[in-house]
């Protein structure tokens, strides 16, 4: 099964880029929607080997494992994902049109 989502943003590259990969306010915001997020990895810098185990409900599945498998700075990231029963990857490729724009946010998500 695949899913594709594609936005134009009226952002530059970069700044589009450093929100993917602002993983505290991500952090935040699933806390606030009582989704309980622990980083299990130790690394300092944002890249691959990045992972968090992410404890939601949702139809009876309780448990994700999420792992940043590649990263391009200001280009892409590759994030591999798995539960219980169900595993995927999320792929985002992001491209500059202008200095202030950027398009298409190309989100592709495999399970």
């Amino acid at each position: 099964m695949k899913f594709s989502s594609r936005e134009d943003i009226e952002a530059s590259a970069e700044a589009v880029f450093a929100a993917l990969c602002d993983h505290a306010e991500f952090h935040q915001q699933m806390r606030r929607s009582f989704v309980s997020v622990v980083r299990t990895d130790e690394l300092s810098d944002i890249g691959p080997g990045m992972s968090w185990a992410i404890d939601f409900k949702f139809r009876a599945v309780s448990t994700n494992f999420s792992q940043v498998q590649a990263l391009k700075l200001q280009q892409s990231m590759l994030i591999s994902n798995e539960s219980d029963g169900l595993s995927g990857d999320v792929v985002v490729n992001v491209v500059a049109l202008a200095p202030e724009q950027t398009g298409p946010i190309d989100a592709v998500c495999r399970a």
